[in-house]
């Protein structure tokens, strides 16, 4: 069964996500040689002006998802669009994969939905189907510091966690144009913020049971062009279109965010999230202390993390704190040697590697985000939301 082929389904094959994608599956075999399956994008979904992209990428352009999505050859089919299309397209896969009745994958790009309602919807359709596998990308998951950290949190080893920060910031969003991003199912809470709510549950074990939480809008108008595709993030200065047709289009959605969140358990956390920072380019970090030892990892060192430990007083770099690096936490992910950094493309990869030990029936390396746990997110997320709007502590068994 070594290196049998996959044939993926890749929708928004031209997109940020969609490219990453491809270097993803393009990289599985070198990275993991002795992978059991071996799969291939054949045919993406993209609007017209991208066809010749994703042409040039070795892939059948298509710009009729539902007839790619319908056709019954597909052992994987992948969504990479932007938000507001996850649900539609998912329901379509997930109906068809039912009709057909053959073992598949059906993965979707985070958030899974643009509401609980519809994430929920997803998940129910997806337990009735036999044979298949369903994942959503949460890609922090697949860091090879952080699944270790998990495991060590979650042994018990250092007592329970006490409390946890994280922080995701980023600077694009101070001169960007008009984009889906900052529509009505985009936002900083959307993107940013899905990513720490997730991560919050996955290193701690738990689930916050209330929210509180503010959020603002700094530009409240955004330049849109004329001509844009929609994967395109273009940026502009001063919020000045500069000698380009378009127009000026209210910004329905948050540039920051702050969340503070009760955990069933008595812990509680922050999570912060802007796109507005000068110099972040793409800083998600955390904090966790548990009663015997702290946790500490940042995008910004991929390939490093930091604990320190009360009780060894250890001194490898200060204030009894001890750095490791990718290579030294025996996970089996994508580096390119020992000491060398991890890039973008390892964690897809490794996100990507996980599935297919899912669909050959092994275990994870370290545990996917299935549909339940990205429903999970995106009622965390509406709880968040309706905090917002009515300026209270919302507890999530509201959203149901």
């Amino acid at each position: 069964m070594t290196n049998d082929k996959l044939m993926v389904a890749l929708l928004g094959a031209a997109g940020m996500m969609g490219r990453a994608r491809q270097l993803g599956y393009a990289s599985l075999p070198y990275y993991y040689p002795t992978i059991p399956y071996r799969p291939t994008i054949y045919k993406g979904s993209c609007l017209p002006s991208e066809c010749d992209a994703v042409r040039n990428a070795g892939i059948e352009p298509t710009t009729d998802w539902k007839a790619l999505v319908n056709e019954t050859k597909w052992d994987v089919i992948e969504i990479a669009t932007p938000n507001e299309l996850h649900h539609e397209m998912c329901m379509e896969a997930l109906e068809a994969t039912k009709k057909l009745g053959k073992k598949r994958a059906v993965i979707v790009e985070k958030p899974l939905a643009t509401s609980f309602g519809q994430a929920k919807e997803m998940y129910e359709l997806a337990k009735t189907i036999p044979n298949l596998h369903c994942s959503c990308n949460f890609i922090y998951r697949h860091v090879a510091i952080n699944a270790f950290f998990r495991n060590l949190i979650l042994s018990g080893a250092y007592g329970p966690v006490i409390e946890f920060e994280f922080r995701y910031a980023q600077s694009w969003g101070r001169n960007a144009d008009y984009s889906w991003r900052f529509g009505p199912f985009g936002g900083c809470l959307a993107d940013l913020g899905s990513h720490a709510c997730d991560m919050a549950s996955f290193l701690t074990g738990e689930r916050p049971s209330e929210v509180a939480a503010v959020a603002a809008t700094y530009i409240p108008e955004r330049f849109k062009p004329a001509k844009q595709a929609a994967s395109d993030i273009r940026r502009y200065e001063n919020n000045v279109a500069r000698e380009r047709e378009g127009e000026m289009v209210k910004v329905e959605v948050d540039d920051a965010a702050r969340i503070l969140m009760k955990m069933p358990n008595g812990v509680f956390g922050t999570i912060s999230c802007t796109r507005n920072q000068c110099g972040a380019q793409n800083t998600f970090s955390y904090t966790i202390c548990c009663r015997d030892a702290t946790f500490k990892w940042n995008f910004d060192r991929l390939s490093e993390g930091v604990m320190v430990d009360e009780r060894t007083g250890e001194t490898k770099t200060y204030g009894g704190s001890t750095t490791f690096t990718a290579d030294q936490t025996e996970f089996p992910y994508a580096i390119f040697a020992p000491g060398h950094g991890v890039d973008y493309r390892a964690l897809t990869a490794n996100f990507l590697y996980e599935n297919v030990r899912a669909f050959a029936g092994l275990a994870p390396v370290s545990p996917l985000a299935t549909f339940k746990d990205a429903m999970e997110v995106e009622r965390t997320l509406e709880a968040t939301k309706k905090s917002i709007c009515e300026n209270r502590w919302v507890r999530l068994s509201e959203i149901n």
